[in-house]
């Protein structure tokens, strides 16, 4: 790892992160976050930052209520939208299986109300990191997405729910998405002015999983990862 890259929060719900480029008190925006805020709280403790939190699980929502009530989260350093990060505002789509990912194919499931980034990024302002957990939803918002400012992105791609290098593949998760399609989206980033910067793989058949892009005016001391 680069050594000036710090990896912020639990095994499982932790990111790698330039802190030099979070600005005390800015915005980070954290979408996807089950009952994992480890990243998110540390943030706040380390650089005060603003958190908005998108998630919209009920897995989510019972995790949050349990940090505040346990003044685990700051009230006024938390701000928490029980929607789903997508490509559009106002859909609504169903989530299913052990991740609540949106390939799922199975009966039964939550359904959710969509919230695209351009409308958070239009409501909340100073971010200084966005970050993408959200189960397959990266795809059709990077579709929708052709300019990007954060200094920082933190993004998992999803093909590999496909059975695509899973591990425990499901029978009721189904998708399109490839490898070539996380690589041409990862392509379109770079496009928009980031170099990738660091990478982590949970499994190696999975090809690429986690990446962490960083603005190229902001990233000079580092080299553009390839995949």
């Amino acid at each position: 790892m680069n050594d000036t890259l710090t990896y912020i929060g639990t095994d499982w719900g932790g990111w790698t992160v330039d802190l030099d480029l979070i600005p005390s008190g800015s915005t980070v925006l954290s979408a996807g976050l089950a009952n994992d805020f480890s990243f998110d709280v540390e943030l706040i403790r380390r650089k005060g930052c603003f958190v908005v939190g998108v998630d919209p699980t009920g897995l989510a929502q019972d995790a949050y209520s349990y940090f505040q009530t346990h003044g685990i989260l700051p009230r006024n350093r938390f701000s928490f939208v029980q929607k789903a990060l997508y490509g559009e505002t106002g859909k609504i789509i169903r989530l299913g299986g052990a991740a609540k990912t949106v390939f799922y194919q199975g009966e039964g499931g939550e359904t959710a109300e969509t919230v695209s980034l351009r409308d958070l990024l239009d409501q909340f302002q100073n971010i200084s990191v966005l970050k993408m957990d959200i189960e397959g939803s990266e795809y059709s918002v990077l579709q929708h997405t052709d300019q990007l400012k954060v200094p920082q992105i933190c993004i998992e791609f999803h093909h590999w729910l496909n059975r695509e290098g899973d591990q425990y593949p499901s029978a009721d998760v189904e998708h399109h998405y490839s490898l070539q399609d996380t690589k041409g989206m990862i392509y379109k980033i770079k496009k928009m002015g980031y170099k990738l910067v660091h990478t982590s793989i949970g499994d190696p058949a999975r090809g690429f999983q986690e990446g962490l892009f960083i603005r190229s005016d902001l990233a000079e001391r580092y080299k553009d990862i390839s995949v």
